[in-house]
């Protein structure tokens, strides 16, 4: 059980978790905090241009491009699940994999489940009993993928799914779901990642067992193909939606375009 200290709020902190393989924990705790560094900023700087090369690289597979681990602005998230109870028909979190924008794994771990798996759902989650067996708890891991996704843009696919498996919120002007931005999913069904992944990026994937890493990487590669101009639909929704909480009787007026929740993303709060 991992040991717990005081904040100087008063509050439990957990302690740093002994270092798991590939979740190259160990380097990224050296990152975290250190965003305002000008160091930082310098090398956030160096890797912008291995962010673009990823992009432009990644029809070709899901491999990524660079082994840089560094803690990008944007993060991909992903979990598995198993299923508990009768028939295995509740979810219970089995696996969360974070990776940056380069698709380099930061953060990855199975995650012990309190309660006994009836339904490992190996054939789509890749968990295996022995996946599980010493895994960290729960509220330990919640708590580092917590620190990792802390002030960073959160890419996924139906992340609503993973972050009540974790127990977590991110805020909603901070979160690129691909099953919500209407550009990728047109009318009618939400396309599933597998799908968006061979229209976007010519990927066949998903033909076994799922990765939680490799979904989240394919997601990342998502975006950042369609990041210039989702990142430019959200600032034309948010103004609008300023300049109409602005305007006299602005409860008359209509506006034009698209609500920034059908952009991926959630309109700010006015006033």
């Amino acid at each position: 059980m991992p040991k717990r200290k005081r904040s100087s709020s008063g509050n439990a902190v957990v302690s740093t978790p002994p270092v798991q393989a590939g979740s190259n924990w160990s380097a990224l705790q050296k990152t975290i905090g250190a965003g305002k560094s000008f160091k930082a900023k310098q090398k956030r700087a160096a890797v912008t241009q291995d962010i673009k090369r990823a992009a432009a690289d990644s029809t070709a597979d899901s491999t990524p491009t660079s082994a840089d681990h560094s803690l990008t602005k944007a993060v991909g998230l992903d979990c598995e699940m198993v299923g508990v109870g009768p028939n295995g028909r509740r979810s219970a979190l089995a696996r969360v994999s974070v990776v940056n924008s380069l698709g380099n794994v930061l953060y990855d771990t199975h995650v012990a489940v309190a309660e006994p798996v009836t339904d490992y759902r190996t054939f789509v989650s890749g968990v295996r009993w022995y996946d599980l067996k010493g895994a960290p708890a729960f509220d330990h891991v919640r708590a580092q993928v917590a620190r990792v996704l802390q002030g960073r843009l959160l890419v996924g696919h139906t992340l609503r799914s993973d972050l009540a498996a974790l127990g977590m919120t991110h805020p909603g002007r901070d979160t690129r779901d691909l099953a919500t931005y209407a550009p990728l999913q047109g009318a009618g069904k939400t396309k599933g990642l597998k799908v968006l992944a061979a229209e976007v990026l010519g990927i066949d994937f998903q033909t076994g067992e799922h990765s939680s890493v490799e979904d989240a990487r394919i997601s990342m590669y998502i975006y950042l193909r369609h990041r210039k101009q989702w990142e430019k639909d959200l600032v034309v929704s948010h103004r609008r939606v300023k300049n109409k909480a602005k305007a006299p009787h602005s409860q008359d007026r209509k506006v034009v375009g698209k609500p920034a929740a059908a952009l991926g993303g959630v309109a700010p709060r006015v006033g």
